[in-house]
């Protein structure tokens, strides 16, 4: 009982189970079991899990866990950063998502990134960006990986065609604009059932056209597992126009559509455009009558079955999660397990940290109270 304990390294998540962690944790985590433990911020269960890691990874979040980073520094384990969207480019431009990352400037993102021992970016253009910027000195390449592709019970033939889209919220205008249209004028010749994941505005029925809207679930993988009982044929996914953090993401809808035997259709810019010559999805470009041909040609049974079988190799190369089992490795490797008679101390060391947290936080916010009473009194 006095030696060291096996090396693991904790992922810290805001949504443990959603599409980032999964893609980018989770299925690395069931190729290496004991390798990678989630789990979320707060609570008993972040303790336990900190004080038996060997390093921390914060996932996207750098001002989100500051009790989890005062805990890891006061225990001298490494502290790793993970993003997979360029939140200081998302903050200079107009939109909903900018109010969440006012914090992210590019000074005060280097500053913090001072405590971590490595960054982990989800594409290319993202290391290029924080390389070019001089964020950190250690940036690493960490790509989304691929799970099992999920199995159902065989559905009868039918010449029903299954649509679905399960994107966020800021494409859902251009979804209903565009690509609902273009759906309903497909219809009319052959019935579809559109299934829509997330939507709040209801998408009536039409002329051929069933829908079934299902709402959103936190679970990436259950939401998977939901779109494919209902048997998806195509998966849409629109790519907002004029966001310029588009560049530095990844094509997931890759893997979501690999995953229920779907045919990705999605829009010709990045961070899909690279990809035209690899013949795995078919592109659009922002008008209805483009959206309406490329479902057509998704909906013919050879198109379809030579589009899967590249789409399935391309996954297997490009998300195997080779790479990603690499770099948790090297940072296993170079990270201490602590010894097993010193996490009970480092837990304790852990509680008392996040209880102070808490009560400062508390205390914040009562003051916070006071004060504006005080004001609103005057």
């Amino acid at each position: 009982m006095t030696g060291a304990t096996r090396p693991s390294l904790l992922v810290v998540s805001l949504q443990p189970r959603d599409a980032t962690t999964t893609l980018f944790f989770q299925h690395v985590a069931s190729q290496a079991p004991g390798d990678i433990r989630i789990t979320r911020d707060r609570g008993s269960d972040a303790a336990t899990a900190l004080s038996e890691a060997a390093a921390l990874v914060l996932v996207r979040g750098l001002f989100e866990f500051e009790a989890l980073v005062r805990s890891a520094r006061a225990l001298q384990i490494p502290i790793f950063y993970f993003a997979d969207d360029n939140f200081m480019v998302l903050r200079e431009q107009p939109g909903p998502a900018a109010r969440f990352v006012q914090r992210y400037s590019v000074t005060n993102v280097r500053q913090q990134l001072r405590r971590c021992a490595g960054v982990l970016l989800a594409s290319s253009p993202l290391v290029d960006y924080f390389a070019g910027n001089a964020m950190h000195a250690r940036l690493i390449l960490y790509p989304p990986v691929a799970g099992s592709p999920v199995t159902t019970a065989p559905r009868p033939a039918s010449p029903r065609l299954h649509v679905a889209f399960y994107g966020g919220s800021h494409l859902h205008e251009f979804f209903l604009r565009t690509v609902v249209p273009a759906v309903r004028h497909v219809a009319r010749d052959r019935p579809v059932t559109l299934i829509a994941v997330g939507m709040t505005t209801p998408i009536p029925a039409s002329d051929g056209l069933q829908v079934i809207q299902e709402p959103y679930d936190e679970s990436y993988a259950r939401g998977i597992e939901t779109l494919a009982r209902h048997g998806v044929d195509i998966l849409v996914h629109p790519v907002a126009p004029g966001v310029d953090n588009n560049a530095y993401k990844n094509p997931h809808a890759l893997i979501s559509a690999n995953a229920l035997g779907a045919i990705p259709v999605v829009s010709a810019r990045a961070p899909y455009d690279g990809l035209q010559a690899e013949g795995v999805a078919l592109f659009c470009d922002d008008s209805e009558e483009s959206w309406r041909h490329a479902l057509l040609a998704a909906a013919d049974q050879q198109t379809a079955a030579a589009l899967r079988a590249r789409l399935a190799a391309f996954c297997a190369g490009r998300f195997s999660g080779r790479l990603n089992r690499e770099v948790i490795d090297g940072i296993l490797r170079e990270c201490a397990a602590p010894a097993r008679w010193s996490i009970p101390l480092r837990r304790a060391v852990i509680s008392t940290v996040l209880l102070v947290s808490r009560a400062t936080r508390i205390v914040g916010h009562t003051a916070r109270a006071v004060s504006g009473r005080r004001a609103a009194a005057w």
